[in-house]
């Protein structure tokens, strides 16, 4: 992994870009909300790599007619990206779990949906090996809402 300059809300724009359509052939809305230049120090293919598989398991939950969004932001020393969808949410056992390997918390769709179990555990490496973390909140019947935070480029800042 190479860590470089880079700007995270560039990489929550292209990856609302690369899923538009399939949002849009779901009918759901898939809105980007930016807050101007969030200067990182990451390889911005692993964190796209984050970014999809946080908007793909958004898109498979998400209801058809709801909206699945994108939020760059600053939290502090952090810049931060989340994904938030008013899918069918999680409970508290699948939220202390589902970044563990293979865990799917809904087994009986998960084999429908194709999924291994592997994406948010990958996911939640890269956001380590970038000194960053990488989140769950939300309840169930309520939607998730998926946080992946990176140390700000205090360089850049």
């Amino acid at each position: 992994m190479i860590l470089s300059p880079g700007d995270l809300s560039h990489v929550a724009a292209e990856g609302v870009a690369a899923h538009r359509l399939r949002a849009e052939e779901q009918s759901i809305r898939l809105l980007l909300d930016e807050h101007g230049s969030l200067p990182i120090r990451g390889d911005a293919d692993r964190l796209r790599q984050v970014l999809d598989n946080l908007l793909d398991n958004a898109l498979r939950y998400a209801p058809v007619g709801s909206a699945v969004t994108v939020s760059a932001l600053r939290e502090g020393d952090a810049v931060c990206l989340r994904v938030t969808d008013e899918g069918p949410g999680l409970n508290e056992m699948d939220r202390e779990r589902i970044f563990e390997r293979f865990y799917r918390a809904d087994t009986s769709r998960a084999r429908l949906s194709g999924g291994l179990g592997l994406g948010l555990t990958i996911s939640k490496a890269i956001a380590e090996a970038h000194g960053g973390r990488i989140e769950v909140q939300g309840r169930f019947g309520e939607g998730a809402a998926f946080t992946l935070c990176l140390p700000a480029d205090e360089e850049k800042s």
